[in-house]
């Protein structure tokens, strides 16, 4: 139920942790916390759905098409249809087979989902292997020229002649721990450790590199934690939200001075308590 008159209100959903969220044309919100799954309603109503084992989180829930959405977590995934949730029966050792799956992908009719054992396809319901990481897989997308990318906790992956070929964004492992994926026309913005990087999907070329002199409050993005609203891209960070403006950097090339970064203040050459002031 909603509370309070000020621009942020509680609506009820339970659990301590809200790991994803997505809206239904049918306005539904639906939520993956940690303790499952949850739909709140046009009218006011929340109703909680089980993932697999009782009270496991849900940290994943992915559109497909305009009416299908598809929930993963570390013991099984579901399906949203039309408002109405139902759970797929896709191994009887889930967690061993399959593992926690974090991302989910429409890939050239066939839908895919990444767990910590690989990716695999689900689209006749049933789970067959379509390529394996020796890392935990945190993020899946395809651009615009259908091409399949993969983010891992050491690097970004891109689907060539059947074979994953990996794209080092940069030579500190940081850089290569990929939080999110986020396809703008042709370019492919990827959170990571090391700040946010922009590749350019047809000449597969590293464009930009965004870090603190850009803005970032913090270098280290959350795992899927990014949403494009058609105008500004939206992350989140170890420090905070941030609201990102792609046009900016695309339009300038670097030309735009850098964000001022201040790391300390003096007052006459010496250290100070700032909440004195």
């Amino acid at each position: 139920m909603r509370k309070g008159k000020g621009p942020m209100v509680s609506v009820g959903v339970p659990g301590t942790n809200i790991w994803s969220i997505k809206a239904a044309f049918d306005g539904t919100i639906w939520c993956g916390t940690d303790i499952g799954l949850s739909a709140y309603r046009p009218s006011g109503k929340v109703e909680n759905f089980v993932l697999g084992k009782e009270g496991d989180r849900v940290l994943v829930v992915e559109r497909i098409n305009r009416n299908k959405f598809y929930v993963g977590g570390a013991y099984g995934i579901g399906i949203i249809e039309n408002g109405v949730f139902r759970q797929l029966n896709l191994s009887n050792n889930f967690e061993n087979e399959i593992g926690t799956v974090r991302a989910f992908a429409n890939y050239k009719g066939a839908i895919l989902c990444a767990g910590d054992k690989g990716v695999f396809d689900i689209t006749k319901n049933k789970a067959v292997p379509f390529g394996n990481f020796k890392d935990g897989i945190i993020s899946m997308t395809v651009d615009n020229s259908n091409h399949l990318w993969i983010g891992t906790e050491t690097g970004l992956y891109l689907l060539r002649d059947e074979k994953f070929i990996q794209h080092p964004l940069a030579k500190d492992p940081a850089s290569n721990t990929v939080n999110f994926l986020e396809v703008i026309g042709n370019n492919l913005y990827i959170g990571t450790n090391n700040g946010l990087f922009s590749m350019n999907t047809l000449r597969l070329s590293v464009d930009q590199h965004y870090g603190l002199n850009s803005g970032l409050i913090n270098l280290e993005s959350n795992i899927n934690s990014s949403f494009y609203d058609g105008r500004y891209l939206w992350f989140g960070t170890a420090e905070g939200l941030i609201q990102f403006d792609p046009t900016i950097g695309n339009r300038t090339e670097g030309k735009l001075p850098p964000l001022l970064n201040i790391a300390s203040i003096l007052l006459n050459y010496n250290s100070f308590d700032y909440s004195d002031y």
